[in-house]
C-alpha cells in the first residue's frame, strides 16, 4: 500500500499524514485505529506491537524486468511475513530440530560442481540415490519452508533465509507461485535451494547452476544412468512419460538433464525440443 491506499483501505479513520508519523514513529495509534489498521494490512494488532522474532534476508529473487517495483515489494513483504510465522511455529513445535542447512557454503565454480554440490547436499540429508517422492516434505524435514504465494506468472520464485539476534540462521524459505504445475514447481523449489547453498565464483552464471544443481538434486546421474543408459541415439517420448511420473520433472526438464550428463547428442536434444513443439508442449505438457 501507498500512505493514500492504506488510508482508504481503513475507511479514512485516519489521515496519510497520520499513518507517516506511525510509520515514522512520531506518533502511537490509539486502539480503535490500531485494530482497524491491523485489519486493513491483515495481521492481528499484538503483531504491530511486537519485534519481529527474527530479520528475514532475500538470497535470490526470480522474476522477469517486467514485473512492477510495488509488486515486487509486496511479495517480498508477503513473504517475510509467512517466514517469520512460520519461525514462531517452529520454535513452539520443533525447538529440538537443528537447522542443519549449509547455508552459501559448498563451493561452485563450474556448472559440473553444481552437479557436485546436489551431490554433497542429498548425502549430508542421507537421501541415498533414488528419485524423491515429495520433495516438500524432505525440506520442511529439514526446517526449508515451502511457500505458495499468489504471484502474477512473471514472478518465479524466492529463497529467502531467517536469522535471530546474533545473524544465525534458524529456517530458510523456498517460494514457488501458486498454481504452478507439480512438476514445474518441484524444479522451481529445488532451484531456489541451489541458490541457498552454493557459493558460486564470480565468473559462474548463477542461473545455469542453480537449474544444474535442481537437476541433480532430482535426478542423481547414477539414477538417469541406470534408468535410460549412459549413452542413447535417442529417447522415445513414451519413455519420457515414464521418466516424468518416475522423477516428477517436466519433460523439458529431463531432455535438458539428459542432454548435461551427455545421455543424449546436440542433435537429438534439439530434435526433441522441435518435436514437443510440434506437439504444443512448450508451454503445457
Amino acid at each position: 500500500y501507498s500512505l493514500d491506499d492504506l488510508a482508504q483501505a481503513m475507511g479514512g479513520i485516519v489521515t496519510k499524514q497520520a499513518l507517516s508519523k506511525y510509520e515514522r514513529d512520531l506518533s502511537v495509534p490509539s486502539a480503535p485505529v490500531l485494530n482497524q489498521l491491523a485489519g486493513a494490512l491483515g495481521v492481528k494488532s499484538m503483531q504491530l506491537w511486537a519485534e519481529p522474532s527474527v530479520a528475514v534476508r532475500f538470497v535470490a529473487y526470480r522474476k522477469r524486468a517486467t514485473l512492477p517495483k510495488k509488486a515486487q515489494e509486496a511479495l517480498e513483504a508477503l513473504v517475510a511475513q509467512k517466514l517469520e510465522e512460520r519461525t514462531r511455529l517452529q520454535d513452539h513445535c520443533f525447538s529440538s530440530i537443528q537447522f542443519d542447512l549449509p547455508i552459501e557454503q559448498i563451493p561452485v565454480s563450474t556448472e559440473q560442481e553444481a552437479e557436485q554440490a546436489a551431490e554433497t547436499l542429498r548425502e549430508q540429508w542421507r537421501l541415498g540415490l533414488d528419485p524423491i517422492a515429495n520433495l516438500t516434505a524432505i525440506l520442511e524435514d529439514h526446517l526449508v519452508h515451502v511457500i505458495q504465494v499468489d504471484a502474477p506468472e512473471k514472478f518465479d520464485g524466492i529463497s529467502a533465509i531467517a536469522e535471530d539476534e546474533e545473524h544465525k540462521p534458524k529456517a530458510a524459505a523456498v517460494v514457488s507461485r501458486l498454481g504452478c504445475p507439480g512438476d514445474r514447481q518441484r524444479l522451481s523449489l529445488a532451484h531456489e535451494l541451489a541458490h541457498l547453498v552454493m557459493k558460486l565464483s564470480k565468473d559462474v552464471d548463477e542461473e545455469k547452476a542453480a537449474f544444474r544443481f535442481a537437476g541433480a538434486f532430482l535426478a542423481p546421474q547414477a539414477c538417469i544412468e541406470r534408468e535410460v543408459g549412459k549413452s542413447r541415439t535417442s529417447v522415445r517420448l513414451e519413455e519420457l512419460l515414464i521418466l516424468k511420473r518416475r522423477f516428477g520433472m517436466s519433460i523439458q526438464a529431463l531432455l535438458k538433464r539428459l542432454s548435461d550428463l551427455e545421455v543424449i547428442s546436440p542433435t537429438s536434444y534439439k530434435w526433441s525440443w522441435i518435436h514437443l513443439s510440434k506437439l504444443g508442449w512448450r508451454r503445457q505438457e
